[in-house]
């Protein structure tokens, strides 16, 4: 396999038109400024975001620049203005068919219930 480099824009683009593709944002970077996501997502420990053709949302206004990703994404079914500056990304990836990253914080474990 050959590897060809290119910009992060570049990636991105290539990835989105084949079906979809999740950003990982830098843990340390939940709080910068610069990145525009719902208050509430910032506390999670992990933030992934995901950009796919066929979302549940459709996502209408993508616009991918050499500064970053600005789209209106779906938290919750509830859709928020969004920009993400490149720098700030630690990861980009293929989500595998079928799955989708976790933005939202996971659901608590059920209790164990004890039979009587």
């Amino acid at each position: 396999m050959t590897f060809v480099k290119g910009t992060l824009l570049d990636y991105f683009n290539y990835f989105f038109a084949r079906g979809g593709v999740s950003l990982l944002i830098k843990e340390d970077r939940h709080r910068d400024p610069a990145l525009k996501i719902p208050d509430h997502v910032r506390d999670y420990p992990k933030i992934c975001l995901l950009y796919e053709i066929d979302a549940v949302v459709p996502v209408a206004d993508l616009v991918v620049t050499s500064e970053g990703v600005a789209a209106t994404l779906s938290f919750g079914r509830v859709p928020h203005s969004t920009f993400v500056p490149w720098d700030v990304v630690e990861v980009m990836m293929v989500p595998p068919e079928g799955e989708r990253c976790q933005t939202e914080q996971p659901a608590p474990k059920p209790r164990h219930l004890k039979l009587v």
